[in-house]
């Protein structure tokens, strides 16, 4: 069975919490804005992920956008792009 990997880098807490109050903070035109990622993992590739983020001192969604950055950016420089 496939296990479900969420790459949304946003604090959810935080998301949830401003979401429930009043007081929402206006929206700041500079703040970049990301978007959810979901990937389907088999459960030993799951491990690897873990395991080799962890040897890098990194969270998992950290190690994972910068591990498929670094992959798009060799694929287009392979392209000429």
């Amino acid at each position: 069975m496939c296990q479900y990997l969420s790459l949304d880098f946003l604090n959810s807490v935080s998301i949830l919490k401003s979401m429930s109050e009043t007081n929402v903070p206006p929206h700041r035109p500079n703040r970049t804005q990301t978007e959810p990622v979901l990937l389907r993992l088999d459960p030993a590739h799951l491990e690897m992920i873990n395991t080799a983020a962890e040897h890098l001192g990194l969270a998992r969604a950290a190690w994972i956008r910068s591990t498929l950055l670094q992959a798009a950016r060799e694929v287009l420089k392979q392209a000429g792009g």
